[in-house]
């Protein structure tokens, strides 16, 4: 079949797939899939670091980064029927990572399945492309669905985020006239997921605001750090109240109550800046008040903004719990082959600790932990092989993903 040839999708469900063989040198390829609804908004997303979306309407199958195994290598599954009445375009993107170009991918094909793995109803070869990352493939919404493979490359970037202006953006606005002139992402993370920066010397600075409503009956002091550690979960230090900067780190100050609108804290992160040395930075809340817990404190929140202001993701924790510590988040860098991009990943963990120094221990922890790992433990992936998204068993499902992990977590000492 040919590209930009319409394909009718009447079935219940709709997979997307590549596969590339291993050549002369391994080129890490991802596929992606963007979410956007009626207004032309983009609302989610999966790939390799969140592999749900949409409570688990649409659900990637996992990250291979090099084509040696057998087969599909890459796959996200659509079930049409379960997307929101909003949903009206879900748009694929398949990206080198690392290991060089497009074109680098040896036998590099996009795949079409129906409801199974044995029904392939389209076959196209990918654009043998100089750049890193290409849109493949658009299901759109009119009064029925409809796939339609577009092959459109852009001239920078490995990542969906890193192209949603222009190449996404006019995708998105040439379905949905209205759509905004220019495209951003501002995602409501659920504990676990995780949201994938630009890349670092685009985005320049980013922000995380944290944020909660204490008890009205008691002044209540609670405290925020960046508490900064190394790949082998060495334990830096922290950028606290006691220590306002460091690492290329900032910290906005002590709000001692909590009171008022908007952010109680901010920490700002020069990511281009930040030494070598650092591999994750995690941000705890310690409430140093004595005798009071998380259950005295409401609308706890952790928010990623970037220099102009503009939100990108929103983590709201929804209950509170008999401790003194809460992790609310981390920044990761994530390593493959000669790439590496930095990450934010939800946590929502609560820990004991009336400071950041009480509280490392469960900040280790999480630390030795992939994404995957706590995503797998809150319940927050979904694999192929298991429950498709339509809660029945699967046709054929397919063998469980085998490939290393990213360069996430620390080594286990």
């Amino acid at each position: 079949m040919s590209s930009h040839e319409d394909i009718p999708l009447r079935a219940v469900k709709y997979g997307v797939a590549v596969s590339w063989d291993l050549g002369r040198q391994a080129v890490d390829l991802d596929l992606q899939a963007v979410v956007v609804n009626d207004k032309g908004c983009i609302v989610d997303a999966v790939y390799y670091n969140n592999m749900k979306a949409l409570q688990g309407t649409i659900t990637h199958s996992g990250d291979e980064q090099t084509g040696k195994k057998a087969g599909l290598d890459e796959l996200i599954w659509v079930n049409l029927p379960r997307l929101p009445v909003n949903i009206r375009l879900v748009i694929f993107v398949v990206a080198a990572f690392s290991g060089g170009s497009l074109r680098d991918a040896q036998n590099g094909t996009l795949h079409v399945l129906e409801e199974d793995l044995q029904r392939e109803v389209g076959r196209y070869q990918l654009e043998q492309s100089t750049y890193q990352v290409d849109a493949v493939a658009v299901m759109q919404r009119s009064e029925s669905w409809i796939l339609q493979v577009i092959q459109e490359p852009a001239r920078e970037g490995r990542h969906f985020i890193d192209i949603l202006e222009p190449v996404l953006g006019n995708i998105i606005r040439a379905a949905i006239p209205g759509a905004p002139k220019r495209q951003k992402v501002a995602f409501a993370m659920e504990k676990a997921a995780v949201m994938d920066l630009p890349q670092a010397h685009s985005i320049g600075k980013v922000y995380a605001g944290l944020g909660w409503d204490a008890s009205a009956v008691m002044d209540i002091d609670l405290d925020v750090s960046a508490v900064v550690m190394t790949k082998d979960c060495e334990v830096l230090g922290a950028v606290f109240f006691g220590q306002l900067e460091g690492w290329a780190l900032k910290h906005s100050g002590d709000n001692l109550t909590g009171e008022g609108e908007g952010d109680d804290e901010v920490i700002e992160l020069d990511l281009p800046a930040i030494p070598a040395e650092v591999s994750q930075i995690f941000f705890v809340v310690n409430i140093y008040t004595r005798g009071v817990t998380f259950e005295n404190v409401e609308s706890a929140y952790c928010r990623i903004f970037d220099s102009s202001g503009e939100e990108m993701a929103r983590y709201a924790l929804r209950d509170g719990r008999g401790e003194k510590g809460l992790v609310m988040g981390r920044f990761f860098l994530e390593f493959s082959g000669d790439a590496a991009r930095w990450s934010f990943q939800a946590l929502g963990s609560f820990c004991q600790g009336q400071t950041w120094k009480d509280s490392v221990p469960a900040i280790v922890s999480l630390a030795r932990k992939s994404a995957k790992q706590l995503q797998m433990r809150s319940g927050t992936i979904s694999f192929l092989g298991g429950q498709p998204a339509g809660g029945h068993a699967p046709v054929a499902a397919m063998p469980p993903i085998q490939e290393p992990p990213r360069s996430t977590a620390c080594a286990v000492l």
